[in-house]
């Protein structure tokens, strides 16, 4: 069992970096080239999704950089928050019966869960405060 946990746990820890370095490479603006289009063609059109897409923070690096902090991490979390779902369930099958083991993975999975809930609220909350600085 040890031996399982300690090969996902350093399979999480090459992926994960490579994940969060192509997530943050990957973020491109689809929009942009269609709104830039749009504003030649008529821009004395109404605002849509193309000024919906603006952010207010263009000027203040420190608010960006929040951002895409809070997106690393948040990132990270949940890929470690679903490994440790995925070691839970198979904790709970290789208990064998033993109630000592079905706890240690109900924990496991509760903790688990409880982690997921919390990047899940940040990525609402952080975003609300940094806009409010």
């Amino acid at each position: 069992m040890r031996k399982t946990l300690a090969s996902l746990l350093a399979a999480a820890l090459v992926f994960v970096p490579l994940l969060t370095v192509a997530g943050s490479v990957s973020a491109v603006d689809l929009l942009q080239p269609a709104c830039d289009q749009a504003k030649v063609t008529s821009p004395n059109t109404e605002p849509g999704i193309c000024e919906d897409n603006k952010t207010d923070d263009a000027g203040n690096p420190i608010t960006g950089l929040l951002k895409v902090v809070v997106n690393m991490l948040s990132f990270a979390g949940g890929v470690i928050a679903v490994i440790m779902i995925i070691v839970a369930a198979l904790r709970f099958t290789t208990s064998g019966g033993d109630s000592s083991s079905i706890a240690a993975a109900r924990r496991s999975l509760i903790f688990a869960i409880v982690g997921l809930v919390i990047v899940a609220v940040a990525q609402f909350v952080v975003p609300f405060v940094i806009t409010r600085i």
